[in-house]
């Protein structure tokens, strides 16, 4: 595949958007689950499943997102007013049953100078 087509499924589909200092996750998907494994964005090996009810990958209903080999985070689904499309979200209301949160993955210092990996839910 072209890497145009890979950027609008990691972009769109699974969200993943590089900043200045931190990699945000925000899919913009009513699909019920999907995962993307070995991601190289701003120097992380990103992995990230999305199973809106926990009955596809078996870790339970949510957002899972791994930074180099390490679990940074599970979030539960978000859910949305059947009426009001949120955080970019758009689909008819019968799809509007869950969405994923939005998650920023960056880097932190720790003791003697080295950094490590860690995730925050956005609202």
């Amino acid at each position: 595949f072209h890497s145009s087509f890979t950027d609008l499924v990691l972009g769109g589909v699974a969200g993943l958007r590089a900043g200045a200092e931190f990699v945000e996750v925000r899919p913009l998907t009513t699909l019920r689950h999907w995962a993307v494994t070995g991601a190289r964005v701003k120097g992380f090996a990103l992995d990230v499943v999305w199973d809106a009810d926990g009955s596809r990958y078996g870790l339970g209903a949510g957002l899972h997102v791994w930074a180099d080999h390490a679990h940074l985070l599970s979030t539960p689904p978000v859910t949305v007013d059947a009426g009001t499309p949120s955080g970019g979200v758009r689909g008819r209301a019968a799809d509007m049953r869950a969405v994923p949160a939005r998650v920023r993955v960056g880097r932190r210092a720790s003791g003697g100078g080295a950094t490590r990996q860690r995730a925050v839910v956005c609202s």
